[in-house]
């Protein structure tokens, strides 16, 4: 499923917003509060439902609430080829008689509808707001693979557990992870996830260490390439690449991302703020010998009007125009 263009009508700040000419790898810049994540979660509430697989989301994303969907009904629309897929969101009243609504979803291929997946909030025992999924229908008379996907709750509020992807790895793909953990503690000798699907980090020291020990960047980079080396066919997302990442791990992390990505027909969403990330995403692109129809980058605006509107845009850039932007001493287009 790779989106050519999508588009987010009423859903959390953003009122309106289009993206058009998408690739296969997708990279959003922009300043903080423009709208970056909320992107992210738009195309995840998309694919979420179409994709039977599932749909990796790297970092954790918020929490969800009926706040974030507007009376006038959130929609998340995205072109794929000439086939065009929808996903509307209705906010419900689940009691009357309490505060507590409730969301359904309705999903469409060309506009004929296809099914619906109805959630409605609870509270935690602590209190905290969480969606629980109560109703999935699909409609009898489509019987094409796209349907709704009744997992979708159940991969947001429990996102796969990086240990479960590890077991996966062939010895290739173990080699690649392990040359760039190594970047972060070069006396990595192997991990597996031998003890309650955590990962374990065997090094040249005697005992074996948890990943949770070993800090969030050596967490991040396993999450981030057992997602892209193990999705096959599916839409990865990573919010905030370079959190937690030394710039040492950089361009080799990239390097394999952009392999598996193209190797495994995934369609990759990103976000940054960091030059140095940009900077060395290029270099492993340029090495990478991929053509550069595959990769766009688009800054997402946000700006206030005479009315006090927000409004948003996407300004897209092609692989030339991240050449020229990127080389020394650069255009700041973030």
């Amino acid at each position: 499923m790779i989106i050519t263009s999508f588009d987010i009508k009423n859903f959390r700040g953003v009122t309106n917003l289009h993206i058009e000419d998408m690739a296969q790898i997708n990279i959003l810049l922009g300043r903080n509060g423009c709208g970056k994540t909320t992107v992210m979660e738009s195309v995840y509430q998309l694919v979420g439902i179409f994709e039977l697989r599932g749909t990796p989301y790297i970092t954790k994303m918020r929490r969800l609430s009926s706040h974030d969907f507007t009376e006038e009904n959130s929609e998340f629309i995205g072109m794929c080829g000439s086939s065009k897929f929808s996903v509307r969101a209705v906010p419900i009243d689940i009691k009357k008689d309490t505060a507590f609504r409730g969301v359904t979803f309705y999903a469409y291929v060309n506009d004929m509808p296809i099914g619906e997946v109805k959630w409605d909030l609870v509270t935690d025992s602590h209190g905290e707001p969480i969606w629980n999924h109560y109703l999935g229908r699909h409609c009898e008379n489509y019987t094409d693979k796209w349907c709704v996907y009744e997992n979708f709750l159940y991969h947001m509020v429990y996102p796969e557990k990086a240990g479960l992807r590890v077991r996966n790895l062939n010895d290739q793909m173990m080699g690649d992870l392990l040359s760039v953990l190594r970047h972060i503690d070069p006396s990595l000798r192997e991990i597996n996830d031998s003890f309650c699907n955590a990962v374990i980090a065997h090094t040249a020291k005697p005992d074996r260490i948890s990943t949770v020990m070993m800090g969030e960047g050596f967490s991040n980079v396993i999450s981030i390439l057992t997602a892209v080396m193990t999705h096959e066919g599916s839409t990865v997302l990573i919010d905030n690449f370079e959190s937690n990442l030394h710039y040492s791990v950089l361009k080799p992390l990239w390097s394999h991302i952009i392999k598996y990505t193209v190797k495994n027909n995934i369609q990759l969403f990103v976000t940054t703020q960091s030059w140095e990330c940009m900077l060395e995403f290029m270099d492993a692109f340029k090495e990478s010998g991929v053509e550069g129809e595959k990769v766009r980058m688009f800054r997402i605006d946000r700006r206030c009007g005479d009315d006090f509107v927000w409004t948003h845009k996407a300004v897209r850039y092609t692989y030339e125009m991240m050449e020229a932007g990127f080389e020394e001493p650069g255009i700041e287009c973030r």
